[in-house]
């Protein structure tokens, strides 16, 4: 499995709709039926609304899973490949 860390912001649709965390949770369940495992989901201050780090089998999984949730029109995602310490380590040795 690889590993996401999503940085989201609301739109003026899911602000709207604050009050019902469906809108949010429906996204989590949209990923799931990719592939998806949610690891962690917090809500922050500042540039981004929402934190979320995500496990998928590869990077297609995540292309599906985020397209589906931008077709929503209630979040704008920025997303990260995370590439664990021990996998760099081991990519160094190899150089």
């Amino acid at each position: 499995m690889e590993t996401y860390v999503v940085l989201g912001r609301l739109t003026e649709k899911a602000t709207a709709n604050l009050k019902d965390p469906a809108l949010i949770e429906d996204s989590f369940k949209a990923s799931e039926e990719v592939g998806g495992e949610l690891k962690g989901f917090y809500v922050t201050m500042g540039r981004y609304d929402f934190v979320a780090i995500w496990e998928f089998p590869d990077d297609d999984a995540m292309m599906k899973a985020t397209l589906r949730v931008g077709a929503t029109g209630a979040v704008r995602t920025e997303t990260l490949k995370a590439i664990s310490w021990d996998k760099v380590k081991k990519m160094i040795q190899k150089i």
